[in-house]
């Protein structure tokens, strides 16, 4: 029993030993492997919903998203105004497109912008733009939320709330 415990302690001593010599990569210019693991895992599929007041009531709308690093710290995809990424007012493949730059140390979203085109009626298409700025949160599942500013033809300088989580990758 006694040799079980240890051989236990330095299998600990070991694992403990082997972490600390991989938790630094050498270089001292204030960037992490944690803020570059989370940076990555920015991309995926995200359900959610848009939330905001109209003539006193409020309007929950679902929303997806397909996200995709185009640059370093820059994302874009597909909007969808429909949890099941697919449009729901549009004949193009999606309800719109959209944009944001991300800051991995801060965990901010910068310069979001959705442009949605939404041309179900051909001779009277919607179209608009809805910006804004937010944040990604990582805990059991990503996280991106957002406060908008919502222009298009059902509304015009009206703030919402966007929320997502990430319920798969690409």
């Amino acid at each position: 029993m006694g040799s079980l415990k240890l051989l236990t302690r330095s299998v600990v001593l070991v694992l403990i030993g082997i972490a600390c010599s991989c938790s630094s990569n050498g270089d001292d210019d204030n960037t992490d492997d944690v803020g570059n693991a989370i940076q990555l895992t920015v991309e995926g599929r995200y359900t959610g919903l848009i939330e905001l007041t109209i003539s006193g009531d409020l309007v929950r709308v679902p929303v997806s998203l397909t996200v995709q690093e185009t640059a370093p710290t820059r994302f874009s995809g597909n909007f969808y105004e429909t949890a099941e990424f697919r449009p729901c007012c549009s004949t193009n493949p999606q309800d719109g497109t959209f944009t944001f730059d991300y800051d991995p140390s801060e965990m901010i979203i910068d310069n979001f912008e959705i442009r949605v085109n939404f041309n179900s009626i051909p001779d009277n298409p919607c179209t608009g733009v809805y910006r804004g700025s937010g944040e990604v949160e990582f805990d059991e599942t990503s996280l991106i939320m957002a406060e908008i500013l919502i222009n298009d033809c059902n509304v015009s300088d009206t703030m919402g709330t966007l929320s997502l989580s990430k319920i798969g990758e690409l």
